[in-house]
């Protein structure tokens, strides 16, 4: 009796490491991989309002950024939280 098993394996990462799979030394674990999923950064209102949860989580109801200086946090981290929490 065989008993034949499987074995999934979920890649987890940056992006980056979907530039490494694209290596052809890599080709082989590459053509293995079944299904991808690219998670992109959020809008301009989801950074907007996710800057102003963060402010009223420190205590600060105000809005402290203009509107131009949102739309350069915006800019810079391209939606990117661990980016826009940088700036």
């Amino acid at each position: 009796m065989f008993l034949l098993s499987q074995l999934a394996l979920i890649l987890v990462g940056q992006p980056e490491l979907l530039d490494k799979l694209h290596l052809r030394s890599l080709e082989a674990i590459s053509q293995r991989i079944n299904t991808q999923f690219h998670l992109e950064g959020l809008s301009f209102e989801e950074v907007k309002e996710y800057i102003t949860h963060q402010l009223k989580m420190t205590g600060e109801n105000r809005q402290i950024f203009t509107d131009s200086a949102l739309k350069r946090i915006y800019k810079e981290a391209r939606g990117i939280l661990r980016l826009t929490n940088r700036l």
